[in-house]
């Protein structure tokens, strides 16, 4: 524990001495606030105040970032960045501390080198054993490149891999994304893929991924998207074949995609309903989106059909019609039961900055409400300087007012 605690303490004064001797003013920000939340009894309960802040400074064409998290737990995460070159090759480097219990948790090195068309990346990454599946480590390396609008991607993958990884602070749930995820502590080759897009053929275009693992062969997939199979034009499908090694085999997918030319705001969420060996008994429409956007403002319907197999991504997972298999597999929040949610967005130019507002109403199966409305969540942002925004967010559901918020945010 000593021992961790005097690594965060080093880095922590090596950062700050970085921060010191900067060639151009500090600059940064803090945002602050306070959530209300309302019971259904009718009591109220304050959330813990929460603070983020924000640094960076520049020295030697290199961009240093710190950014601190704290709420009543403590110090949630304090995290760093670095960016920068050395000659043509660019540098990308993250470390991510839990200063309350001194733990290290994660850190990444991100080394690119693009030449004429292609680039070659370099990823290295370590997990610290405070961490859910750590401690881990590992390396992966990305070569890309593209002829004639056909792109080649090989990834090698040395115990790391470019899904992403999302560190979670247990007490709070606050959480951090990075790109690389190691996944085996000092491990070697554990995986390679190979993926080839954009290839043109005269009905469609092709791409190609192979994967391999360290037992040898684990799958390949072939698509082939924008595929004509009728002679309508505005009627084109997305094939998808899979051939692995897992319980499954092989799998097949087709994707019905509708083009309504200059009524593009209309999206329709449809799937082919299979029959016995090749034939299709129909076609399973399960959502409807409509969206207009003008300048500086946006309006957005989402209609779910299917609620059983289908839900509404969280906000801050964008709206979007998922499948229950998918948000479940990439970790998405989603709303269970509602059919439908209609938004409404501005954002416009203010004197002294930008004011932004926001209202997102949703509609539940099992409302008793009127055209079974379920919830709302509004939030505005307004600046009151140029280094001063205030900001606020309520929630009211068919129970009354659920959640109230308030900040401030200075910048300087």
């Amino acid at each position: 524990m000593a021992r961790r605690v005097a690594a965060v303490v080093s880095i922590l004064i090596v950062v700050s001495c970085v921060f010191l001797l900067a060639d151009d003013l500090l600059e940064g920000s803090i945002v602050s606030g306070l959530t209300l939340n309302v019971q259904t009894n009718g009591s109220m309960a304050l959330d813990p105040l929460a603070v983020e802040l924000d640094l960076n400074c520049s020295k030697c064409g290199w961009l240093f970032e710190s950014y601190s998290q704290f709420q009543h737990w403590g110090w949630l995460f304090q995290g760093f960045r670095v960016t920068g070159a050395c000659g043509i090759v660019g540098i990308q480097g993250d470390v991510l501390l839990g200063p309350a219990a001194g733990d290290f948790l994660y850190a990444q090195m991100i080394a690119t080198l693009d030449f004429v068309g292609g680039g070659l990346d370099l990823y290295t990454a370590q997990l610290g054993a405070g961490v859910l599946e750590g401690p881990a480590d590992g390396v992966a390396i990305r070569l890309e490149g593209e002829v004639s609008g056909i792109r080649v991607e090989s990834i090698t993958e040395l115990g790391a891999d470019l899904s992403s990884i999302t560190i979670v602070h247990a007490g709070t749930g606050e959480e951090k994304t990075f790109t690389t995820d190691p996944t085996v502590p000092g491990g070697g080759l554990t995986g390679q893929r190979i993926s080839v897009t954009g290839w043109p053929s005269g009905c469609a275009q092709i791409g190609v991924e192979i994967v391999f693992g360290c037992g040898g062969f684990r799958g390949v997939c072939v698509e082939l998207e924008g595929l004509r199979l009728t002679g309508v034009d505005w009627l084109t499908f997305d094939l998808e074949t899979t051939f692995n090694d897992g319980a499954l085999g092989k799998t097949f997918a087709i994707v019905p995609e509708l083009h309504f030319g200059q009524r593009s705001c209309v999206n329709l969420y449809s799937d082919l309903v299979a029959g016995s060996g090749f034939d299709f008994d129909g076609l399973d429409v399960y959502g409807l989106e409509v969206a207009y956007d003008w300048e500086g403002g946006s309006l957005r319907s989402v209609s779910l059909l299917d609620c059983c197999e289908y839900a509404i991504t969280t906000p801050e997972y964008g709206s979007l019609l998922v499948s229950m298999a998918d948000a479940a597999s990439n970790g998405w929040d989603v709303y269970v039961g509602y059919w439908e949610m209609i938004s409404f967005e501005v954002a416009r130019a203010a004197c002294c900055g930008d004011y932004r507002f926001g209202v997102y109403t949703y509609f539940d199966t099992s409302s008793v409400m009127l055209f079974d409305w379920a919830m709302t969540e509004a939030w505005a942002e307004c600046p009151l300087g140029e280094r001063l925004v205030t900001f606020g967010g309520l929630l009211i559901t068919d129970a009354g007012l659920s959640q109230l918020t308030l900040g401030l945010g200075v910048t300087w």
